[in-house]
């Protein structure tokens, strides 16, 4: 007989997934970051209120800060470009310690960050 154990191994194991508002409809164009825990992949949640490029940098101690995707032989993750208002999902498999966000302008910016467990 099978038996569900995921949730019970969630319990014992203390592991839950957090979610940070890093920003709630802000002018980010001076950057604004916020530390992610002590996982391999998280999720950052981007919506817009018009046109503006949404820049996306990783640091290991928030000192150093590096850009995903900049070398022309990796997938573009960062800059995003939007065109006018809207919204944007970006998986990130990265071991990072620190995610900060800036945008190009002063467009009203939302950001959140969800990391999975």
């Amino acid at each position: 007989m099978a038996l569900k154990t995921s949730t019970v191994i969630e319990e014992l194991s203390s592991r839950a997934s957090s979610k940070s508002d890093v920003s709630a409809s802000e002018d980010l164009s001076g950057g604004k970051e916020v530390p992610v825990g002590d996982v391999t992949k998280f999720t950052v949640f981007l919506k817009v209120e018009g046109a503006v490029d949404v820049d996306i940098e990783l640091s290991p101690d928030g000192e150093n800060w590096y850009r995903p995707g900049e070398a022309d032989n990796t997938p573009d993750e960062s800059p995003i470009k939007f065109t006018s208002a809207g919204t944007e999902i970006v998986a990130l498999g990265y071991a990072a310690d620190y995610v900060r966000v800036t945008a190009t302008n002063d467009t009203p910016v939302s950001v959140q960050v969800k990391e999975v467990v």
